[in-house]
């Protein structure tokens, strides 16, 4: 049995398939079109690491009959985590130094990818609706890359003991039985992925472990092939095709679909298999993969692949554009710098250094309880998406004296607005007016865009003087109006007596409430948007007994959306679609007057300057069609009804080219809300009054 097995001697062929891997990898993310599917570069480290790990397993096994298993886990400790704990904690200390301040739960991101789970926290992780925004560069998480060396890690978890149980099914070590049961694996793992793909849908195919497991065994089998024989040397004219079909693969798979999202990677693991084990002989390509540059490159591709995700993404948050020449060149240097400083002065002494596997062990364990403990200090980001229940609670009006009659004396100049009469109806027959004006002092152009103020934008109005008690406040629409909210309500808290804050929304809603939108799947917020206004905002009213509800949505509403079937899908530049949206609009007004609301404020949010797949939502014709009804559905509220323009504020306040305003490009952050209501928004609001 010892002599039918063959040890795998260095390769440093296989090195050089490493430096092309992890270069299509770096292109990938750096932004390349061209390189659309770079992630076939982590493909190949897959099926390149089932191969290395199964042949030193299988020759174990062959030259001792067993497999020490703590030596195993020992040699992968030393050999993994050095660099990859060094990664984390440098992250970890950027965050504490202040950068990526807004990747949403950077801490649990952290824990998860040093207890190598990062692929299903990253499965259980946004819904589809925040999924929108994640890709913007300050939402990005630092650690995204982690999900496939988790992939791996669990891999080397637990294919050595499925290896044990292969060898104690097989009578005798024999090519036959476990060639074939480890082919039997791959079939299994190979038509598994599609089905997964099909039943739990693109995300899971690409994060799963099992989805992916195909691509590991492929090279597992081909690591049991070369074990027991003397690979023919016609296997060498393989490796051309094969190289050259990764390559195109790698060019021509698009980034956001394909395989990987299918479930057909397997064949790519079959591909890189073809590649690797025509490798093992001589061929031009291999002397070429073999010499000295990608081999020094492929030594350190662990690190490349480690650290050059956290430097690309502070660099984008920064400004810089890594398609470009020097954005591209700086991104390396610094991934570079750091790849080589850790290789030398930490992974290569670790690696080679003659400690006892108990030792190594329980030093692994004592770094990964020292990064989980330094990681609980780490401030965690959190996402639009989520709800301050406690601060939300603490400014609502529910419990208040819902009797006392408002007064308050103003300070700033007399309100904008007059006293409102006991009954208002809003007319839904009149033609939009595209030249209507604005109730704030806001003209339009001839065409009906926006324009320069008539007046100077007040940017920092005045509160008032005294108020007998606060005014409350009810804010309805989709996160960013959840958002406003929130800030509102702390606003409120740390400035006890002006409002109270109560807020009723959903991701996605929108004030369309009679249509369909069909640029993407938005029924089920259309669906809760009706339920708001339907049942939700009626009992809201009558708990609280709101004096102004603030109205605000920002993407859904400005969407293509069907009403008919003889229409079709609308367009807003459609003037059909406009009229439409002015209807709603009024319908929503006259509703929330109709409940003894006294003041409705409409808010025209930030036009988005960032909105990745649905990036045609920021033409500025959109905007325009709201800007237009809004200013209408104002006119024909008399005195009840008011606009105030956030958009403008932030020009005026000089804040619509700051990036860390609106991290995702639509909803602004903590620290930019709270300036916004604190500068402008409660005063303004307290001028409808």
């Amino acid at each position: 049995m010892n002599s039918a097995v063959q040890r795998l001697t260095y390769q440093p062929a296989l090195d050089g398939v490493r430096a092309v891997a992890v270069v299509m990898v770096l292109f990938f993310h750096a932004g390349f079109g061209w390189m659309g599917g770079g992630y076939v570069g982590v493909s190949v480290f897959f099926t390149l690491s089932g191969f290395l790990i199964t042949s030193l397993l299988v020759a174990e096994h062959g030259e001792t009959g067993g497999v020490a298993l703590r030596t195993f886990f020992a040699r992968r400790a030393r050999r993994l985590l050095p660099a990859s704990m060094l990664s984390l904690l440098l992250i970890a200390l950027a965050r504490l130094g202040g950068a990526f301040p807004f990747a949403p739960g950077l801490r649990s991101d952290l824990v998860s990818a040093a207890l190598q789970i990062f692929n299903w926290t990253r499965l259980a992780g946004e819904t589809s609706y925040a999924a929108q925004f994640t890709d913007a560069p300050q939402l990005v998480s630092p650690v995204e890359h982690y999900w496939s060396l988790a992939i791996e890690e669990q891999f080397y978890a637990v294919w050595p003991l499925t290896l044990l149980g292969i060898f104690a099914l097989s009578r005798r070590m024999t090519r036959t039985s476990v060639l074939g049961i480890t082919t039997g694996m791959f079939l299994l793992s190979a038509i598994a992925a599609p089905a997964i793909a099909s039943a739990f849908g693109p995300d899971v195919a690409y994060w799963s472990t099992f989805s992916r497991l195909g691509e590991l065994l492929a090279g597992a089998v081909l690591a049991v092939v070369v074990a027991h024989r003397r690979l023919p040397g016609w296997i060498a004219r393989l490796t051309l095709p094969a190289g050259l079909a990764l390559l195109g693969a790698a060019v021509w798979f698009p980034s956001g679909s394909g395989p990987a999202y299918s479930g057909w990677m397997p064949l790519v693991g079959i591909v890189s298999a073809s590649c690797i084990g025509g490798l093992l002989t001589p061929s031009r390509l291999h002397t070429a993969l073999a010499s000295r540059v990608p081999v020094a490159i492929g030594k350190v591709s662990y690190g490349l692949y480690l650290f050059h995700w956290p430097v690309f993404v502070l660099l984008r948050q920064r400004g810089w554009e890594l398609t470009s020449i020097s954005g591209l060149l700086v991104a390396l240097a610094l991934t570079t710098a750091i790849t080589v400083l850790s290789y030398f002065l930490l992974e290569r002494p670790i690696r080679t250094a003659n400690v006892e596997p108990r030792l190594t062990l329980f030093g692994a364990s004592a770094a990964l309880a020292s990064l989980l403990a330094l990681f609980l200090i780490v401030p965690s980001g959190h996402g639009f998406l989520e709800t301050d229940s406690g601060v939300l609670a603490a400014a609502s009006a529910d419990g208040a004296d819902l009797d006392a009659e408002l007064k308050l004396e103003l300070t700033a100049p007399t309100p904008l607005t007059t006293a409102p009469p006991a009954t208002t109806v809003l007319s839904t027959t009149e033609p939009i007016d595209q030249s209507a004006g604005d109730a704030v002092g806001v003209e339009s152009t001839a065409d009906g865009n926006r324009a320069s103020p008539k007046l100077p934008f007040d940017t920092d109005p005045v509160l008032p003087a005294q108020l007998n008690r606060p005014v409350r406040i009810a804010t309805i629409g989709d996160s960013t109006a959840h958002i406003v909210s929130i800030a509102l309500a702390r606003w409120s808290i740390d400035n006890p007596g002006y409002i109270t804050s109560d807020v009723l929304w959903c991701p996605g809603c929108g004030f369309i409430l009679d249509a369909e939108v069909t640029l993407f799947e938005a029924s089920e917020p259309t669906a809760r948007s009706n339920t708001i206004f339907d049942d939700l905002a009626p009992a809201l009213f009558e708990s609280v007994r709101p004096d102004v509800v603030l109205l605000m949505v920002t993407l859904n509403d400005m969407a293509e959306h069907q009403w008919s079937a003889d229409e079709g899908p609308l367009r807003p530049q459609d003037p059909r679609f406009e009229q439409h949206m002015y209807a709603n609009y009024l319908d929503v007004t006259q509703r929330i007057l109709d409940e003894g609301v006294a003041q409705v404020v409409w808010v025209e949010p930030p036009t988005p300057d960032w909105l990745g797949k649905e990036d045609e939502l920021r033409e500025s014709e959109r905007w325009d069609v709201m800007d237009r009804v809004i200013r209408r559905v104002v006119e024909e509220g008399a005195g009840n009804v008011h606009r105030v323009d956030m958009d403008l504020w932030l020009d005026e306040a000089g804040y619509r080219d700051n990036s860390t305003w609106r991290p995702d490009g639509t909803h602004l952050s903590d620290q930019a809300i709270d300036e916004v209501v604190d500068r402008w928004l409660v005063a303004r609001l307290l001028q409808t009054v």
